[in-house]
């Protein structure tokens, strides 16, 4: 009878503690709105760093995104609950660059069916379904 007391206090601390520890991971997450996030891969392939402006994302709390492709700057509308999304990707603008494949990738990762996103840190990422579409780093 002690043991099972014993037992049942062990896993009761183990289960406060775990969850306690998941609380903490989630404090240090980066918030999804106000934060611009820099691309760093697409379809789980990096993305040329060396650009003269870094691709990114940010959403307002008005459930609008914008951002820039390197060269011209797009806007979209999302709705987001919990862990799942919609974007809406709207439009860019349309001035004529050097480097045009990453702006042409990003967009069509924009126009994808993504539906959920994870937040890790300073990591998102935004799926379509279980494939990664896009990562961001904030």
């Amino acid at each position: 009878m002690k043991l099972k007391i014993t037992t049942m206090i062990l896993a009761a601390v183990c289960f406060v503690g775990c969850k306690t520890t998941n609380k903490a991971t989630e404090a240090n997450n980066k918030p999804l709105v106000g934060t611009q996030w820099n691309l760093v891969a697409i379809n789980g392939e990096a993305i040329d760093s060396n650009q003269v402006i870094q691709p990114f994302i940010i959403f307002d709390a008005d459930g609008n995104f914008n951002g820039n492709l390197g060269c011209n700057t797009f806007f979209g509308t999302y709705y987001q609950k919990k862990q799942k999304i919609e974007l809406t990707y709207s439009g860019a603008t349309k001035r004529l660059c050097h480097e045009m494949e990453t702006e042409k990738s990003v967009i069509q990762a924009l126009k994808a069916e993504i539906n959920n996103f994870t937040i890790s840190g300073n990591t998102l990422t935004l799926y379509a379904g279980k494939v990664e579409i896009l990562k961001f780093e904030s």
